[in-house]
């Protein structure tokens, strides 16, 4: 999903950013299904169960004869811990990034810098969020793998939310462009169906503490963000102008020249009047 935050910097996105979510979700739930399934059946009989077990992976090396194995699949996985926090602090800079141009946040957010074009404060703070939350659960003597589970429960439920709001305005906005149809409709229904039952299965029953507090923190986290929005955009005409003007500039930039790249300049067509 990290890609979609790009849309407006990336070449052809009426095409790329479609085909990079459609290729990522088909690639990794084949991963996943294929893992799940090895892991499974690899542990079966093992004297410590899968789910009680902190590197599975490095088990199942082990108990094939391939110890040294374990020891690439660490590297692999340190890479992919990285690559993964990249990736969501690239994405979080870039939601950062629009709401400085915006007005809803400080206007430092919205600023580029003059050299490499970067939204070079965005990233700062969006890793310094990302950092801090596991940063204090560390200094508390927490489990690795309990502070993953608790900052990804949060953040996943916020991901679920966001689609889910996503796909209820895909179509309206399509039906203000008059280019709404039947299965547009219906993909969107479809949509909102699938992450409502993964979004209840995830929250009720409510688990018992401390499984809970991440759930309580994300409701918390919503609240607050929403309210402040909303009042941020009734109060304010720049902020809904804003958005406005950038959805029809980057709408009018499409249509003319879609395989251009915008960079995030001051010049760049996404500034806020």
């Amino acid at each position: 999903e990290s890609a979609t935050s790009l849309g407006s910097e990336a070449r052809s996105p009426l095409r790329t950013i479609p085909r990079a979510v459609s290729l990522s979700a088909i690639f990794v739930g084949l991963l996943f299904a294929i893992s799940a399934y090895t892991q499974v059946l690899g542990f079966a009989g093992n004297e410590v169960p899968l789910d009680k077990s902190d590197a599975p992976l490095q088990v199942l090396a082990a108990r094939a004869g391939v110890p040294f194995l374990g020891v690439l699949i660490t590297v692999g996985a340190i890479i992919s811990f990285f690559a993964c926090v990249l990736a969501s602090i690239t994405a979080g800079a870039r939601v950062l990034f629009l709401l400085g141009r915006h007005g809803v946040f400080h206007s430092a957010f919205g600023g580029a810098h003059a050299t490499n074009e970067t939204p070079h404060i965005a990233v700062t703070v969006s890793a310094v969020l990302a950092f801090v939350p596991a940063a204090i659960l560390t200094g508390l003597g927490e489990n690795l793998f309990s502070i993953y589970g608790w900052i990804g429960t949060t953040a996943t439920l916020g991901f679920i939310v966001a689609y889910i709001a996503v796909s209820v305005a895909a179509p309206v906005y399509l039906h203000q462009r008059q280019e709404l149809r039947p299965w547009h409709v219906l993909a969107s229904l479809a949509a909102i169906g699938f992450m409502a039952v993964a979004l209840i299965g995830a929250t009720y029953p409510l688990p018992d503490a401390p499984n809970s507090y991440p759930i309580l923190a994300f409701v918390a986290l919503l609240i607050v963000g929403f309210a402040w929005c909303a009042i941020q955009y009734l109060t304010s005409s720049q902020i809904r102008g804003g958005i406005k003007d950038d959805l029809t500039a980057i709408k009018e930039r499409f249509e003319a020249t879609p395989v251009s790249e915008t960079p995030l300049s001051d010049n760049a067509v996404l500034e806020t009047p």
